[in-house]
């Protein structure tokens, strides 16, 4: 199992990672698309000279508008310019693992046109996924709770959009945050197999905290067993608050994580 820490936008954070013994970060793939070359390269030369790479993204289409990934009005030729630059900037990083969440820019609009939206979102997921697989990046849907997003709220319809997809470099997360705030239960996870391609940690409650706390242990040890029973061996990052002490919080994760070793 490979640990790691969500940094979005803040490259202060990769040296720190490192330290507190995270084997890599997550970026947010909007913000460093927005990097220049040289910035990039500069960041390409202090993680070769950490050891540590951006290994997995999120926020891939942050600045989208809500339903741009939905409408009637999908501009794919956008779509996938923008995706073409964002992964060759970040390839550069070492990214391996693109998280689409996205809630607004995925939303549907319209629930009379619910079945296009849809299509057209498994649309982007084959785009996104061909272009993943010239640079070696898998792409993983990431399911939201209700209140995020109206479309793809649980592990369960993840995996049926992924089959809707029918891409074989589209799979799906599981984070933790949100199937206890869709109350999803971990049925899904223990059972969905390889279609499971990453994880993202955080308390199951409002203020999406990290289970760093005594009362959160129980809840640790019955995620860890279901990723366990379903032979789950890849990634696992921090996303989430930090109890407002960001060097502390990473610290005792690391101690929190020892479960799913």
């Amino acid at each position: 199992m490979r640990f790691g820490v969500c940094i979005n936008g803040d490259t202060s954070l990769i040296a720190k990672a490192k330290n507190y013994g995270y084997d890599y970060v997550e970026i947010a793939l909007y913000d460093f698309s927005e990097f220049s070359d040289e910035k990039i390269e500069e960041l390409r030369a202090e993680m070769q000279r950490l050891g540590i790479w951006a290994e997995t993204c999120n926020c891939f289409f942050f600045g989208f508008q809500k339903g741009d990934l939905t409408s009637e009005n999908i501009d794919f030729t956008a779509i996938e310019a923008y995706i073409r630059m964002a992964f060759g900037k970040a390839s550069r990083l070492g990214l391996k693992v693109a998280v689409i969440g996205s809630g607004a820019a995925r939303s549907i609009l319209d629930e009379d046109k619910r079945e296009q939206g849809e299509e057209n979102f498994a649309k982007v997921l084959r785009l996104a996924g061909d272009i993943g697989e010239e640079f070696g990046i898998q792409i993983v849907i990431e399911p939201l709770n209700p209140k995020e997003c109206n479309a793809i709220n649980t592990v369960a319809e993840g995996i049926a959009m992924c089959k809707r997809a029918n891409h074989p470099n589209v799979a799906v997360l599981a984070d933790f945050f949100h199937v206890a705030m869709s109350g999803e239960g971990l049925d899904t996870i223990r059972t969905c197999g390889d279609v499971l391609k990453h994880v993202h940690i955080a308390r199951g409650y409002e203020d999406r905290n990290m289970p760093i706390k005594p009362e959160d242990q129980k809840d640790v040890a019955a995620w860890a067993a279901a990723l366990k029973e379903n032979g789950y061996d890849a990634r696992i990052s921090l996303e989430g608050g930090m109890w407002g002490d960001w060097d502390g919080t990473a610290q005792k994760m690391r101690e929190v994580l020892k479960a799913f070793e």
